[in-house]
């Protein structure tokens, strides 16, 4: 028996992420901790961590091949979030075939095309003009007035019926910063 947690796509589209991150889908795993997401450049500044074990305890794979950075240990590979059909988090009890872990097995299954053609565009925008006006304070630090704009896509479908189909997905990230000085 493994304590484990599975997301499918549909799932997937209905979490609440900032950056569209592995790393906050996982953070939603019980017992998991040290997850830190800077919500304005949808950069990771941790990793999630298994029962106090640390982020280099983890075992990254992506459709059940190991993706793990040689350098530390984190997910060697980016998967645009779009294209993940499920992601699986087992956290406790697996098994010697699994490989080498201490912490937590994190697996991306990806999706594949299929008979009819399907695909999804979108935009998600959050602009520094939604932000409350900033009251005027003594202190010797900057406030950055950021905007992020995130274009996503994807397709897939028949190339030959019922043999071989093709799945494309692709991400553009533009962030906009301006700081000014207080």
């Amino acid at each position: 028996a493994d304590t484990s947690y599975r997301l499918k796509s549909d799932q997937l589209a209905q979490i609440p992420t900032q950056a569209r991150t592995i790393a906050e889908v996982v953070a939603l795993t019980p017992g998991v901790t040290g997850v830190r997401t800077d919500t304005i450049s949808g950069k990771d500044t941790g990793l999630p961590s298994f029962r106090g074990q640390g982020d280099f305890a983890n075992s990254w794979l992506v459709d059940g091949l190991s993706s793990n950075s040689v350098w530390d240990n984190s997910p060697g590979v980016r998967i645009n979030y779009d294209s993940w059909a499920e992601v699986q988090v087992v956290s406790d009890g697996f098994e010697p075939a699994m490989g080498q872990a201490v912490g937590g097995f994190i697996n991306i299954v990806t999706r594949s095309g299929g008979n009819a053609f399907k695909g999804e565009a979108g935009v998600l925008i959050r602009s520094g003009r939604l932000r409350a006006e900033q009251q005027e304070q003594l202190s010797a630090a900057s406030l950055p007035q950021s905007s992020v704009q995130h274009y996503y896509g994807n397709l897939g479908g028949p190339i030959l019926k019922d043999k071989l189909w093709f799945f494309v997905s692709d991400n553009y990230f533009r962030n906009l910063d301006t700081t000014t000085e207080q």
